[in-house]
């Protein structure tokens, strides 16, 4: 396995592991407090974990080359408990989909051109894109939580304690 094989799957490995943490941390939360209004890029934490998982499922698609001109971006009213294990899931599906790309596949150039963008990127940028989107929304989500005064239990997910624990 290249260098560049396994950088792309340890990080999609430790995406997985810090929803993980995310998942254990919020799901004995109470929904009220979970959809409660915080100060962020999006209002409560519910609707950042959609987020979160929205654009990890679009990448997916993208990424393996299926079509995304018809991808479902809509807000769901849906209890976070719901989003989490989708989320689980989401997370579980990049490591199973993107751990089979070749050296070639994960340099070949992606062209993307819709309303928001418009860049030919090789595969691996993308799929680093995706894992550092999810980081910056997991960092939003404490910094929420701990304006709601969710204090307790907030989990370490940055990459190096990933490392240590493995």
């Amino acid at each position: 396995m290249s260098a560049l094989q396994n950088l792309t799957l340890d990080y999609t490995r430790y995406n997985l592991w810090a929803t993980q943490k995310i998942q254990t941390w919020l799901e004995p939360i109470g929904e009220d407090l979970l959809c409660r209004t915080s100060p962020s890029s999006f209002e409560s934490l519910n609707l950042t974990l959609q987020h979160i998982l929205r654009v990890q499922r679009y990448w997916k698609l993208f990424v393996c080359g299926e079509e995304t001109s018809a991808f479902d971006w809509s807000v769901r009213q849906v209890k976070t408990n719901v989003i989490l294990a989708e989320l689980l899931d989401s997370s579980a599906a990049l490591v199973e989909h993107w751990q089979h790309f070749s050296e070639k596949a994960l340099t070949e150039v992606m062209p993307l051109k819709n309303k928001w963008a418009d860049m030919n990127l090789q595969r691996w940028e993308y799929i680093l894109h995706t894992i550092n989107h999810s980081t910056y929304h997991r960092g939003q989500l404490i910094t929420q939580a701990r304006n709601l005064g969710i204090t307790e239990h907030i989990p370490g997910t940055d990459y190096l304690f990933y490392r240590m624990n493995r």
